[in-house]
């Protein structure tokens, strides 16, 4: 399958919507009308070929909205916004960025991981009532129906952090419902890490989440050595993350991201309230067929990708409305 990675956390953006009231921009959007809104697009220079991307594809899509780049690094946000804006972020950055200052307008955190989210939001007073995200990184009950559709009824371990309890509740609730024998190993920081993965002599499946208090660019190459040494199939987060070695994960191309973000935008765009935050809906699936057959594991060659991604993406279905962080 032809995808484009998502390098989530250097990419940053901030648009700014500027609607002249939540309630016309709804009757302007189903009645096929154009909105008067303003949209200003943030960045940093650094990644300039990355918001270069994004700014084609949103400029393109948003074909309701005005635009106009902002640039972060010299430009305050607060000359830009209005009573009624709705701001939305992409990449951490620039949700911390925002959730800094005191501002009374929307927010619609983007491109952001779910544990970035939470981080950012454990020190900052954010009211929930206008403030909402939309997570980049692959849903963690996703990543367990794929354990399922891969490995049957093994017993998966899951690296979290220990103050991730938003998130160990999610999948303990998950596993539970799919009689899957969850270990849950908790870390509190990445210099846990060899100790940990050295520890884990009954696991044989090991998820891990994107949270770089545990798993960071020094450590997550370690990570893979020391568990393929010990047999472990690794879950990981993105597909650059299997094409390192480990066996399979859930990923969202660029393009997935890009599509499921506008169409958000429009959904909030026809309510007066801000909606639950939620993962993409939009995914694909990669395995590391060289791993999986170094790793002697059953499920290689037995179908091909595409089926993997029908039955997960099936098997969600059943799972709308059971969880705050549902796909729609």
């Amino acid at each position: 399958m032809k995808v484009n990675i998502l390098q989530m956390r250097t990419a940053f953006l901030l648009i700014v919507l500027v609607f002249p009231s939540f309630g016309v921009a709804g009757n302007a959007l189903k009645s096929g009308a154009s909105i008067q809104a303003h949209v200003v697009l943030a960045h940093y220079g650094k990644d300039q070929q990355t918001f270069n991307r994004y700014l084609k594809s949103i400029k393109t899509m948003l074909h309701d909205f005005n635009v106009q780049i902002l640039d972060l690094s010299n430009t305050e946000i607060e000359n830009y916004l209005k009573t009624n804006s709705l701001i939305v972020t992409l990449g951490r950055r620039a949700f911390v960025e925002v959730a800094s200052k005191p501002l009374s307008q929307k927010v619609l955190a983007t491109l952001i991981s779910h544990t970035d989210y939470v981080e950012v939001t454990q020190f900052q007073e954010l009211d929930s009532f206008r403030t909402s995200a939309f997570f980049a990184d692959p849903n963690p009950i996703l990543q367990l129906i794929l354990v399922k559709k891969l490995f049957g009824n093994q017993s998966p371990y899951v690296l979290v952090h220990k103050d991730d309890l938003e998130y160990q509740t999610l999948l303990k609730k998950e596993a539970e419902s799919n009689n899957l024998d969850l270990n849950l190993v908790t870390m509190e920081s990445a210099d846990q890490l060899h100790n940990v993965v050295r520890e884990l002599d009954r696991a044989s499946i090991l998820v891990v989440v994107p949270d770089s208090r545990i798993i960071n660019k020094r450590n997550y190459k370690e990570l893979l050595l020391s568990s393929y040494a010990k047999n472990i199939a690794i879950i990981g987060f993105s597909k650059g993350m299997v094409k390192a070695g480990a066996t399979a994960s859930i990923f969202h191309s660029e393009n997935h991201l890009t599509k499921d973000i506008l169409s958000h935008i429009y959904k909030v765009a026809m309510q007066t309230s801000m909606p639950p935050s939620r993962f993409a809906e939009s995914f694909d699936i990669i395995i590391n067929d060289q791993v999986a057959r170094s790793l002697d594991l059953a499920f290689v060659s037995k179908e091909p990708v595409e089926n993997y991604v029908d039955a997960v993406a099936s098997y969600r279905l059943n799972l709308i409305g059971n969880t705050s962080f549902s796909s729609r």
